[in-house]
C-alpha cells in the first residue's frame, strides 16, 4: 500500500538542500528547466533560498549562466531581486 506524503513532508524535501548543500531548484534553473519551476512553487519550493556554503540564490544562478527563460520564470513565481 503506498503511503502519501503530508504537504510538509513535500515542502521538506523539495526545499532539503543535497550533500552539497544545493537545493533541487538550483540545479533545474542551472540546467535552465525553468517548466518545472512552477511546479515546484505548488509543492511550496523556496525560489530564494540559498545555497550553504556560497550563498548563491537560483536568480544568481540564472543570471550568471545566461538562462533569460528561468529568470524570467523565477521572478514571475516571486523570486525577489534583493535579500538580506
Amino acid at each position: 500500500m503506498q503511503e502519501e506524503l503530508s504537504s510538509e513532508e513535500v515542502e521538506r524535501i523539495v526545499n532539503r538542500p543535497d550533500r552539497f548543500g544545493i537545493p533541487l531548484t538550483h540545479y533545474l534553473v542551472s540546467l535552465d528547466l525553468f517548466e518545472i519551476l512552477e511546479f515546484l512553487v505548488k509543492c511550496k519550493a523556496d525560489l530564494n533560498k540559498k545555497t550553504l556554503n556560497e550563498k548563491i540564490s537560483p536568480l544568481m544562478i540564472a543570471s550568471a549562466q545566461g538562462h533569460i527563460s528561468s529568470f524570467k520564470e523565477l521572478v514571475r513565481l516571486g523570486a525577489r531581486y534583493y535579500q538580506r
